[in-house]
């Protein structure tokens, strides 16, 4: 169970980014229906545990078989139902697309203004991307309302159609 849990937060982004040809009854409500906050941890386990049971033949938790920044080869266990495209792989601080020009990271570990975000397309190939800009409000005096560990920055140019953008829960 502990290496399932490490998938919390992620699961959390990557709701619905699981491929339908695979789960034509998908759980949870339709993608234009947000999830209310007390339905995603229920919903995000019941997909998880749908992916691990048809995925026996290969329950590996792996990502990638081969990672470089130049390219990478996703691994062909479980993971390979979630779309991880919008997921800058290169630092560990890089962060997760919730637009075409924005990503979305922890504040107490920012990704550097003018540094390469490197995405990879489910064929593997490079998508560079540098971060020009970047909004949180850590450290500041800000009402309790908006005081959080979330850090948004802009890309210098929007990310093409075939990297996940992740949908973000209502406030």
């Amino acid at each position: 169970m502990k290496t399932l849990l490490w998938l919390a937060f992620p699961l959390t982004l990557l709701l619905f980014s699981c491929e339908s040809a695979q789960n034509p009854n998908p759980i949870g409500p339709a993608l234009n229906q947000p999830l209310k906050t007390t339905e995603l941890r229920n919903d995000s386990l019941k997909r998880l545990q749908s992916l691990i049971h048809n995925s026996q033949d290969n329950p590996s938790n792996k990502i990638f078989s081969r990672y470089s920044p130049q390219s990478a080869d996703w691994h062909q266990g479980w993971t390979k139902h979630i779309d991880l495209t919008g997921v800058a792989w290169n630092k560990r601080q890089a962060g997760a697309a919730i637009t075409p020009r924005h990503v979305v990271f922890a504040a107490h570990f920012q990704h550097g203004i003018n540094k390469p975000l490197i995405f990879h397309d489910r064929s593997g190939n490079r998508v560079l991307r540098k971060l020009i800009a970047k909004k949180h409000f850590r450290g500041q005096e800000v009402p309790a309302e908006i005081r959080s560990d979330i850090a948004i920055g802009l890309l210098d140019e929007p990310l093409p159609d075939s990297i996940k953008i992740y949908r973000l829960l209502p406030p």
